[in-house]
């Protein structure tokens, strides 16, 4: 298992022209169309993005995606950070419909209706729709929800990694915890497909030790699952 320190990030505007670039028309193509089974010839192999909220935040007595943080509902913060970096699929589950309608989403949305067997599920059931999805994704970046304060920066940092490793698992380190947000690629999905109950994508990761290259992200340390957790977000600095 190995680690890497986090890069600069480029604010060269004609480097995040191109990358961002490279996937633009997959992007709006998975917005009007998930299951177009033509392959689109000529363009890149692209990255797809996870983003799962399907569960009914039964700790947090309400749903914890429309909590208001910092002028905008708590999902709202990861689908923004994401959505210039790679075309994004939201999985949602209990609250669907109301989620739906108090949040802004550039991509596909999946609605889960066995969203009560488990994070695990959810994975599942985001990775069905993506497969079909032509090109194939090279590989999958997983977002929770409930991580309002990883940055567009943080994301960009897994991802640099994951071009320079494509063929590892990419994870965000907090201590010695690692876990979401982390980049899966392709040969890895049939074994992401076989995972059950709550602890998700860490489970393969702890499972998949020697294949998992680490970037130290001090946010992902942060998730809530209850009010004085969102509570604390606002007192924590720098964030």
């Amino acid at each position: 298992m190995r680690g890497v320190r986090r890069r600069p990030i480029s604010s060269s505007p004609s480097a995040m022209r191109c990358w961002r670039s490279s996937l633009s028309t997959f992007f709006g193509a998975v917005a009007d169309d998930m299951t177009d089974p033509e392959p689109q010839r000529g363009l890149p192999t692209p990255l797809g993005a996870l983003v799962l909220a399907a569960g009914a935040a039964s700790r947090y007595g309400s749903p914890k995606a429309l909590a208001p943080w910092r002028g905008k509902p708590m999902l709202q913060h990861t689908l923004d950070a994401l959505a210039p970096l790679a075309p994004v699929t939201l999985v949602l589950g209990a609250n669907a419909d109301r989620i739906r309608e108090s949040i802004r989403v550039t991509g596909a949305i999946v609605t889960h209706d066995d969203w009560s067997e488990g994070l695990a599920s959810s994975i599942r059931a985001g990775l069905d729709a993506l497969e079909r999805v032509r090109p194939p994704h090279a590989a999958i970046l997983i977002a929770l929800g409930d991580q309002p304060t990883i940055t567009r920066d943080d994301y960009t940092a897994l991802i640099s990694t994951w071009h320079d490793h494509p063929d590892k698992i990419v994870a965000a380190r907090h201590g010695e915890v690692r876990g979401a947000p982390c980049i899966f690629p392709r040969k890895f999905f049939g074994l992401l497909q076989t995972l059950r109950g709550d602890r998700g994508a860490r489970a393969l990761i702890e499972r998949e030790r020697a294949q998992v290259i680490d970037v130290e992200i001090a946010a992902a340390r942060f998730d809530v699952d209850t009010p004085a957790d969102l509570r604390a977000l606002e007192n924590t600095s720098g964030h």
